[in-house]
Parts: structure tokens; C-alpha cells; sequence
């Protein structure tokens, strides 16, 4: 039985919240690519989402907590260009998750992946609302992706003002394994289809 991850922090409600100011320079630097700060997350999701393919079939490992602080989370891949490497969480947590789009789909940590390894994640407090498509950790694996040992937990919710809501994923095709959501008493994940 998969065991629930440390808890971080008390969950962020934004009154205002910002999005989160890439650094973009953070994997021009290094020889592999670790990420330590919501910043070069941030970059990481916008090199992916611009097209640059340098991830395909690389491992990009988290080498630390990350707090976002419930700024607004632009997602990790678009449906023209899918995360298609491994990221390796290396047991570390990614909390207060915040995206509130209600027109827009494929929203979670990563929207779209493809033929991608996502392991050893855990999401602590997630708030996403959107039309569609929506999870904390992966709303759409579009290939034959693999997703092992994340854990989803604390003060969820997940929103979708139409089909297709999820705690790991929303929409599926990858291999799930030793994959947990544990949410707080007020927790929710609901689809209001129409």
C-alpha cells in the first residue's frame, strides 16, 4: 500500500495570484537537467510547450521541493507538443498547484504527454478548474506512457465544467502502478457533464 508523502505546507488559496516568471536559462548551464525551483519548472514547461524537443527521451529529474505557492501553473505539454521524456520526482513534492481556466482543457501538472515516463511524484494541495480534461499530475498520457509511484494528496480539488476529471490522470492510456490520491475531508474531484 502506497504510503502518503510528508506534508509541506498548509494549502495557498490565492486572492490574487501571478504567474510564475520562468528562468529560462536554467538548463543552458548544466549538463543534465535538474529542476530545484518553481522558476526553472516553469522554464522546463515552456521549452516543452514552444517546441523545442531537447527533452525527447531524456530524463529530467526534480532535485527538490517545490513550493508554487498557488501562482497560476501554465501545464507541462500542449496537444502540438507533448512531454516525450522521463521526469524523475526522486521522491520529492510539488504543492499548492493552482490553474483556474474554465474554457480550457488538458490541465494538470503536465497536459499532454507522450510515450513519457512520470515517477516517483507527489502533488501536496491542488486547485485546478477547466472545461475538460483535468487532473493534479497528468490530464492526458496520449501514448503508451508510463506513470509510477505518485501520490496525490491534502486539500484537492479538481473541476471540470464538462467530462473527464482524475486525481493521477484524467483521459488514459499510459501503464499506472503504485499510484495513490488521499484528499482531505473537504476534498473533490467532479465532472459536471452536460
Amino acid at each position: 500500500k502506497p504510503s502518503e508523502p510528508e506534508v509541506p505546507s498548509e494549502p495557498v488559496k490565492p486572492s490574487n495570484p501571478d504567474e510564475i516568471v520562468p528562468d529560462e536559462g536554467w538548463h543552458d548551464t548544466q549538463a543534465s537537467y535538474i529542476i530545484t525551483t518553481a522558476e526553472e519548472l516553469a522554464a522546463f514547461a515552456n521549452t516543452v510547450n514552444s517546441g523545442k524537443n531537447c527533452f525527447k527521451d531524456e530524463t529530467v529529474i526534480l532535485g527538490a521541493d517545490i513550493d508554487l505557492a498557488g501562482d497560476i501553473w501554465v501545464p507541462i505539454g500542449t496537444y502540438d507538443y507533448a512531454f516525450e521524456g522521463i521526469f524523475d520526482g526522486k521522491g520529492h513534492t510539488i504543492s499548492n498547484l493552482y490553474i483556474h481556466d474554465p474554457d480550457a482543457d488538458a490541465l494538470a501538472l503536465f497536459g499532454i504527454t507522450y510515450n513519457a515516463t512520470i515517477q516517483n511524484v507527489n502533488i501536496h494541495n491542488v486547485d485546478i478548474t477547466g472545461y475538460e480534461m483535468i487532473a493534479a499530475l497528468v490530464a492526458y498520457p496520449a501514448g503508451a506512457d508510463t506513470i509510477t509511484n505518485c501520490h496525490v494528496s491534502g486539500d484537492i480539488s479538481l473541476v471540470a465544467k464538462n467530462t473527464h476529471v482524475g486525481g493521477v490522470v484524467a483521459l488514459n492510456n499510459a501503464n499506472i502502478e503504485n499510484c495513490s490520491v488521499i484528499a482531505d475531508d473537504m476534498g473533490k474531484i467532479i465532472a459536471n457533464e452536460k
